[in-house]
C-alpha cells in the first residue's frame, strides 16, 4: 500500500517527504518487519530517492529522559550505505504575554 505525504494510516504517525510504501508479511521481497506485521520502505517500491519518512509527536516534560527506539533496515539486493535516521524536539511555542 502506498502512503501519500500527510497520511495518517499509521496510527499516531504522519508520512513526510514523499510517498511510502507500507508492506505487509507476504510480499514479493520475502521481506519481514522485525516486530510487528507490517514495515515502511522509505522509496515506495523504487530503487532510490526521492525518499520519504514519518513523524510523531511524543508528550515529553521538562527534565525528564527519554529513550525513543526503532529498527532501520536496508535490503541486501539494494543500497546499503549508512543511513542517518534522526529525533528531534519540535520547535519551542513563545509563551503568550499576559
Amino acid at each position: 500500500m502506498s502512503l501519500p505525504v500527510g497520511s495518517t494510516a499509521i496510527t499516531g504517525w504522519a508520512s513526510v517527504g514523499d510517498t511510502l510504501a507500507w508492506i505487509g508479511t507476504g510480499n514479493p521481497w520475502g521481506l519481514s518487519a522485525n516486530d510487528g506485521a507490517r514495515f515502511l520502505d522509505l522509496t515506495d517500491f523504487a530503487a532510490g530517492a526521492p525518499f520519504g519518512g514519518v513523524v510523531q509527536t511524543v508528550a515529553t516534560s521538562p527534565g525528564a529522559s527519554y529513550v525513543l527506539s526503532f529498527d532501520l533496515g536496508s535490503s541486501p539486493s539494494g543500497d546499503v550505505r549508512t543511513r542517518s535516521p534522526r529525533a528531534r524536539p519540535a520547535p519551542r511555542r513563545p509563551s503568550r504575554a499576559r
